[in-house]
C-alpha cells in the first residue's frame, strides 16, 4: 500500500478539469485508488465521487493506492498533480 498526503494549492481546489484528469489517469491502473478527506473516502476512479468531496484550496487529502502497479500509479498521480498545479 502506498499513500500520498497532499495539501491543495490550486485556488479553485479540485475543479472539473483536474479532477477529470486524475480520474482518467487512475482508471488506467489496476490498483485500488481511493482519496480521503476528513472522514470521507471515495474511489479516485469516480468523477462524481471525487467532485462530491468538494476539495478546496489549503485542504489536506490522502490518496491511498493498493495493488500490483501501486508504485507506478503513485508516481504518475504525483506528477500529474504537480503539472496541473494542484499540489
Amino acid at each position: 500500500m502506498k499513500e500520498l498526503k497532499i495539501k491543495v494549492k490550486n485556488d479553485a481546489g479540485f475543479h472539473a478539469r483536474p479532477a477529470s484528469q486524475l480520474v482518467n489517469l487512475a482508471a488506467t491502473y489496476q490498483s485500488s485508488i481511493h482519496i480521503f478527506k476528513s472522514d470521507k473516502e471515495v474511489n479516485l476512479k469516480s468523477i462524481l465521487g471525487l467532485l462530491s468531496l468538494g476539495i478546496a484550496k489549503n485542504e489536506e487529502v490522502i490518496i491511498r493506492i493498493e495493488g500490483n502497479d501501486e508504485s507506478q500509479a503513485l508516481a504518475a498521480i504525483e506528477q500529474l498533480g504537480k503539472e496541473a498545479a494542484l499540489w
